[in-house]
């Protein structure tokens, strides 16, 4: 690949869906940047995903730390939890962040003003969700009022920890709900706490829009549903947002939207 060496070096934290398949597009040439290493919790995955790679010049980071010093932006696909690792240890070296778990920056609003202190950049990707563009556009006037309405398949929620949960603290029993029905109404501050993995497109349109505290987030449950179904409501003075967005599992992945990806892949085209 020509001019290489003046290509910045990504490092992946998390091998899951996102993560691997960001890795592999890197590894095809599909996004001029230059792949240095990965880092999981679960050594197997990380050692799957160089197999699965077959490049030797890709190094499996031992820790948090060292993925940083290899690097000039870190990818993360992991947890909220990651993010807030991260950023305690990418900032102070000057390293930019692309964080794919938004909520991490609501949970952790430290993040944010950490990245200004230090002159460091972090991106997140719209995800699963159109317009977001037009939201932050509303924002530059004044706007009323933001509302995501996010439905999810029945099946989706036996593999959420955070949903089962919360259906187990309201008495909710996940067997008993035979018709389309809203399990949850709040704000988006709220819902990524209580769903950390499950409403990352809520802090992106929080962050585009009037802030976690101001978005409203609708969590609809679809006995019959077959996919996540994302609905953007903007009411501003500069008129009425209304997007729809009717999201097609990863091929690898069902838990995961195949445009998270797309989505992810296109914005580090443009950083890069």
């Amino acid at each position: 690949m020509k001019g290489t060496k003046f290509m910045k070096k990504i490092g992946v934290v998390g091998c899951g869906a996102i993560g691997s398949e960001i890795c592999k597009v890197i590894n095809r040439q599909g996004i001029p940047c230059k792949l240095v290493s990965i880092y999981d919790t679960d050594l197997n995955k990380s050692k799957l995903l160089i197999d699965k790679l077959r490049n030797r010049t890709i190094k499996i980071a031992k820790s948090l730390k060292e993925l940083v010093n290899s690097c000039d932006i870190v990818f993360e696909a992991a947890t909220p939890a990651t993010v807030y690792e991260l950023s305690k240890i990418c900032f102070p070296a000057k390293k930019d962040l692309f964080v794919m778990s938004a909520g991490g920056l609501i949970i952790y609003p430290s993040i944010l003003k950490s990245a200004k202190k230090y002159k460091c950049n972090v991106y997140y990707p719209s995800g699963a969700i159109c317009g977001l563009d037009g939201v932050r556009a509303a924002a530059a006037g004044k706007i009323r009022s933001v509302t995501l309405t996010t439905t999810k398949p029945l099946l989706s929620l036996k593999d959420s920890p955070g949903l089962k949960k919360y259906l187990s603290n309201n008495n909710i029993n996940i067997n008993d709900i035979r018709k389309i029905a809203t399990i949850f109404s709040g704000t988006t501050e709220k819902a990524t706490v209580l769903f950390p993995q499950n409403i990352n497109v809520s802090a992106a349109l929080s962050l585009a829009g009037i802030g976690p505290r101001k978005t409203n987030v609708n969590i609809v449950v679809d006995p019959n549903g077959t996919k996540n179904i994302h609905q953007i409501e903007v009411i501003s003075d500069s008129g009425r947002i209304f997007t729809r967005t009717e999201n097609v599992p990863s091929p690898d992945n069902p838990k995961t939207s195949y445009l998270a990806i797309l989505s992810a892949i296109s914005t580090l085209k443009l950083i890069v």
